[in-house]
């Protein structure tokens, strides 16, 4: 009889025990499962920012893009007032020529 109630509370004992791992793996599921979404906040976050950076780095792209084509204009423009200056230049001297000669 002894060793009937021993091996019951052998079995008991593990049940107990049995029972202790398992809320410690039901609580480490929850952290586990805490952790997850923390992670996938930060996933969600970082994707975000990463878009707003493309973003930007479209913006900056197109702004070089313009700033390049305003250039390309701007030296057009300075060739063309240049060569209007020479020819002015060159204009002028012959009239001074002309006149020097009169």
């Amino acid at each position: 009889m002894d060793a009937i109630i021993l091996e019951k509370n052998a079995a008991l004992s593990k049940i107990t025990a049995l029972s202790d791992d398992k809320d410690k793996i039901s609580n480490l599921n929850q952290m586990n499962d805490k952790k997850i979404i923390d992670l996938e906040v930060k996933l969600a976050n970082s994707e975000e920012m990463i878009g707003d950076l493309e973003g930007h780095k479209a913006e900056a792209l197109l702004s070089v893009e313009t700033l390049r084509s305003e250039n390309e204009m701007s030296q057009a423009k300075i060739t063309e007032l240049s060569n209007s200056i020479s020819a002015k230049t060159e204009n002028m001297n012959e009239l001074m020529l002309q006149s020097q000669q009169k």
